[in-house]
């Protein structure tokens, strides 16, 4: 289930930090860990930035818009309703110093995939469980290293395996996963 999240800005000019999406993982973990064991330890979801008009300042990005928006993805249909039903309890959410009001939900249409797909990504993050690899889970790693497409690609594959949806023969197909470089110059 694919969900756009319409929010309305009640602080124009306020701003989030440029890399502000582990604000937005640290709340909607919070959110999620509230629903008990059901739902704390649910990982197969998604989540945009947030976008709106915004304009750049040392500070981050602050927004201009009157609305805000942030799209969320996840497999379990149940944990979106418990996720929406969360976040429109609050009258009013704090990110970075943006005041939000949820307003509405826009329920988007899942994405057809073809035989090859490629992503764009301005702010890549990749979480290493610190259990497993206890130097890579607190370093900053920039995105355009080998240790970051390799920590990119081993998180993905685990994430596929766990999900069920794939068996062995087709995770091993999914060689042909590399990360380039855009440059805006």
């Amino acid at each position: 289930m694919r969900v756009r999240i319409v929010f309305k800005l009640k602080n124009r000019g306020g701003y989030v930090p440029f890399h502000h999406q582990h604000l937005l993982s640290q709340w909607i973990k919070e959110l999620a860990r509230q629903g008990g064991d059901t739902y704390s330890a649910y990982h197969f979801y998604n989540f945009s930035g947030l976008k709106g008009q915004t304009k750049i300042s040392r500070n981050g990005l602050h927004f201009y818009s009157s609305k805000v928006t942030l799209v969320i993805s996840a497999k379990s249909e149940d944990f979106m309703n418990f996720l929406l039903s969360k976040i429109f309890s609050f009258k009013e959410i704090k990110i970075g110093t943006l005041q939000l009001v949820p307003e509405l939900i826009e329920k988007e249409k899942p994405p057809q995939f073809v035989q090859e797909v490629k992503y764009l990504c301005i702010s890549p993050m990749v979480l290493v469980n610190p259990r497993y690899d206890n130097f890579y889970a607190k370093k900053f790693i920039p995105p355009d290293t080998d240790i970051f497409s390799d920590l990119l690609y081993e998180s993905t594959m685990t994430r596929m395996e766990k999900s069920g949806e794939y068996d062995e023969k087709i995770i091993a197909s999914f060689f042909n996963f590399k990360l380039y470089q855009i440059s805006f110059t």
